[in-house]
């Protein structure tokens, strides 16, 4: 396939031929991502950008195909990122550090940053309870490369809450403090065929949350939730690949604090099972191994957990996104 892949695009001999040249690395890599998503009674858009930096740098000449090549040949990196999740029932901001080192037939992930939260459907000024937290965010994962085309791993996810964000307009006794934090466990497999032409990621985690609320509607809030993902790619040619993305999770929310008992500020039951079925197809294209570009369309389904002024909505998102390396 590293020949025959490129015969739509490139002439057929040309991946033989890069081989024979000076290798060309490209250490500097920025990737940026927009996602809009249309919800029922409200939208939401997601911007992430990321930097990564690649010591031994990834070779823009390399017969393996651009989209599998830094899993396949795996180098160690080290990024900065920053996420903003913004939407009309919440928004949320973060500043990522990150790095993978890998060692013969390990590797080892970490990143740590720190996020916003402003819970705009619980907004005082809304007649709501709650401004808004600050969080910690904790990744780490291990796992092994039996071959250069299979890794498998498992990773941790924390999200504590270090601090509370209030409304300045509104008097404090008003306001809901949180505390607590949020834990994901999980395993994950990444795979490519010999020849590339097929490239898959598989995961699996638990998901486990625990708030405690002060002041106005004292009281916890409990999750606990399983869930998976599934990242599929098809190489149609060197420089095109079709991707299909899934999840699905379900979670159990337990919400025990005072006065959310009345139906009309979270719904009629507050311990209830909450789906969320999502998908997306995307279209990758890599030109000379320099530029990425992507563009996506997907949808699904977010059931309603019990917050207050929320309900069951179907989603409907597009996603562009464009890529560097040098």
């Amino acid at each position: 396939m590293r020949v025959a892949l490129a015969v739509a695009l490139v002439p057929a001999l040309a991946a033989p031929a890069r081989a024979q040249r000076e290798p060309e690395p490209q250490r500097h890599e920025v990737d940026i991502g927009i996602d809009v998503n249309v919800e029922s009674g409200g939208s939401a858009a997601l911007l992430d950008a990321q930097y990564t930096f690649t010591p031994a740098g990834i070779d823009r000449r390399d017969v393996v195909p651009a989209v599998v090549r830094r899993f396949e040949r795996h180098p160690s990196s080290f990024w900065a990122r920053a996420v903003h999740n913004g939407g009309t029932r919440e928004a949320v901001t973060g500043a990522r550090l990150g790095g993978i080192l890998n060692l013969l037939d390990l590797y080892l992930e970490v990143e740590a940053g720190l996020e916003r939260d402003l819970t705009l459907f619980d907004a005082p000024s809304e007649h709501g309870r709650e401004y808004g937290y600050f969080a910690a965010r904790v990744h780490a994962g291990a796992g092994l490369r039996p071959s250069d085309l299979v890794s498998v791993g498992a990773f941790y996810d924390g999200r504590p809450v270090i601090g509370t964000d209030t409304d300045d307009n509104t008097p404090i006794d008003l306001q809901s403090e949180r505390s607590g934090g949020e834990h994901t466990f999980g395993v994950t497999t990444t795979f490519a065929t010999p020849g590339e032409r097929l490239y898959a990621t598989v995961d699996g985690y638990g998901y486990r949350a625990d708030w405690s609320f002060s002041r106005v509607d004292a009281g916890a809030t409990t999750v606990r939730g399983l869930g998976g993902g599934l990242r599929l790619a098809y190489l149609v040619t060197f420089w095109s690949t079709l991707q299909l993305r899934a999840q699905v999770r379900r979670d159990h929310w337990v919400d025990a604090r005072t006065g959310d008992s009345d139906p009309s500020i979270v719904g009629a039951s507050l311990d209830r099972q909450v789906i969320t079925v999502l998908g997306a197809l995307d279209y990758i294209y890599f030109h000379q191994s320099r530029y990425g570009f992507r563009i996506s369309l997907g949808g699904g389904f977010e059931g309603a957990p019990p917050l207050y002024a929320t309900r069951d909505r179907g989603v409907f998102s597009l996603g562009l996104g464009t890529m560097l390396r040098f």
